[in-house]
């Protein structure tokens, strides 16, 4: 008996160590800040236009798209899996001045009293301080090698009009290109 529960124990043993090596090699992998930062500047370079930022990143707006893409094809299992573990790291981020070129950040403590401390609609004193609409990105989100990226952009510009999508990106010759957009919803 004794010697069937050895038998047992370092069969679960050898079983375990693909797993436990898959989780060590995700684990020693960090993406940096400056890493997302570098992929926001450079999405954000091709617009000449500045855009007003939420501060507040776009988390459970990504959660959505998520669910639908991690369902396809873009991505292998282990992307997929490296993917759904970064998902879980992310914090209450914050945007930042000066974090994002040609970018001016606007406080969720300002859209609350532009849009819900008031009866009124918000976009008239929105346009006369701020200009045309307001953009909000999730963190994006890489795979383990960095070399795709899944990124939630919205953008609203009054009651009825805005966009918001999952868009992802694919590292090609050192810059980052737009391999699909997943729409999520139109206003």
């Amino acid at each position: 008996m004794k010697r069937y529960f050895i038998f047992f124990v370092v069969g679960l043993m050898v079983m375990g160590l693909p797993l436990l090596s898959k989780a060590q090699k995700y684990s020693a992998i960090t993406i940096s800040d400056g890493e997302v930062l570098e992929f926001l500047n450079s999405i954000q370079a091709s617009s000449s236009t500045p855009i007003v930022l939420s501060e507040t990143p776009e988390t459970e707006s990504l959660v959505r798209v998520l669910k639908r893409v991690l369902a396809d094809t873009i991505f292998t299992n282990d992307e997929r899996d490296f993917i759904r573990r970064e998902l879980t790291n992310l914090s209450d981020y914050k945007w930042k001045k000066g974090m994002i070129k040609n970018t001016r950040i606007i406080t969720e403590h300002e859209i609350d009293k532009l849009f819900y401390k008031k009866k009124a609609d918000g976009w008239p004193m929105f346009y006369y301080k701020y200009g045309k609409g307001i953009t909000g990105f999730s963190v994006p989100l890489f795979t383990a090698d960095k070399t795709k990226c899944i990124v939630f952009r919205s953008y609203s510009c009054g009651a009825v009009c805005g966009e918001g999508a999952g868009m992802i990106y694919k590292k090609v010759d050192g810059k980052w290109v737009l391999m699909a957009v997943i729409p999520d919803w139109v206003s």
